[in-house]
């Protein structure tokens, strides 16, 4: 006979936890709804350029003020092999 099977008791979760929910998944929702809105109005290309320029600039002050040398944080070695790996077939 097997020993019963003891679960933790259930977290009880608070009005904060759940309002940060809601808000990542309205978030996270919204910004599948806001792309197929755009990519009507304007050619995908551009919105991947205008997603991909804006990402950069929010993490541009904290590549910044990282203790990590501009060399090391730019370094593409690993990037060219993952290329060359990827047009080899």
């Amino acid at each position: 006979m097997q020993a019963p099977i003891h679960l933790p008791e259930p977290v009880l979760t608070k009005a904060a936890d759940w309002g940060l929910l809601l808000a990542v998944s309205i978030l996270w929702g919204g910004s599948f709804f806001f792309a197929k809105v755009i990519v009507q109005e304007l050619p995908p290309l551009t919105v991947v350029l205008s997603r991909f320029a804006i990402a950069a600039l929010a993490l541009w002050p904290y590549l910044r003020a990282s203790p990590v040398s501009a060399e090391v944080a730019l370094d593409l070695g690993g990037l060219t092999d993952f290329a060359r790996w990827g047009l080899r077939g």
